[in-house]
This record gives C-alpha cells, structure tokens and sequence, in this order.
C-alpha cells in the first residue's frame, strides 16, 4: 500500500485508500482511519477527508424527514450520486503515529513519532 501511494497528491491518495476500503474505520466527515501491525511496527493514521461535504445522516434527514431510516438504502443510492457531484476540495490535515524500533538511531531517527501533514513534518520522543 505505501508504495502505491508514496508520490501521489494527498487528494489521490486518499481517494485510493477509500476506493480500495484501505481502512479500518470511517468518519461521519468521510475521514478513514487505519491500524497496521506487522512484526515490531506499529503505525495509526488519520486520513482527514479532503472533500467538503454532507454527512449521510444530514442527507437522509432532509431528504425524508424522521424516518429516513426506512428509506435508507434507497437514499444511500442517492448519498452516493449527490455526494460524487458536489465534491468541494477543502484543507485536509492527514495525521501518523509509527512506532518502528528497529529504525531508531540516538539523535537520528526516533523509535516512534508523528506526521502532521502530507509532507515530512513529525514530532517525536526518542524512547
């Protein structure tokens, strides 16, 4: 997955790891959430959704009122129609914890730290 990812604009990126249900969880927002553990590494990512757009549950309430619920699968046809036209680019804020022991060096590269961003930005405790 990060190779495919790596060098593509943030937008396309996150629209990969939606589109290829690459997550763990999803936000009212549209933010996706991931949890990876594979051998000593950990890392937790927050895909903040780049688009501006309306939760389903607002959708469905304006759409049928109190009982949207009993029109929910027909509505959610719909979500999904008006939700792919009226995608409004918004700034998005991608946030990452990787905890990776085996790569920490004293004064080099901590064993875990935090990215800000979609850049290289990060914070770190050198634990």
């Amino acid at each position: 997955m990060p190779l495919e990812l790596r060098g593509r604009p943030y937008v396309e990126q996150w629209e990969k790891c939606s589109t290829e249900s690459w997550f763990d969880a999803v936000l009212r927002d549209g933010s996706l959430l991931q949890f990876r553990r594979y051998d000593d590494r950990l890392s937790y990512s927050f895909h903040d959704c780049p688009f501006a757009y309306q939760s389903f549950e607002d959708f469905a309430f304006e759409q049928a009122g109190e009982d949207w619920r009993d029109y929910a699968d027909v509505l959610a046809e719909e979500y999904e129609l008006a939700r792919s036209s009226e995608m409004t680019e918004r700034p998005a804020t991608p946030i990452r914890y990787d905890f990776e022991p085996h790569l920490y060096t004293c004064g080099r590269h901590p064993a875990g730290h935090i990215h800000f961003g979609f850049e290289r930005a990060l914070l770190s405790n050198s634990a």
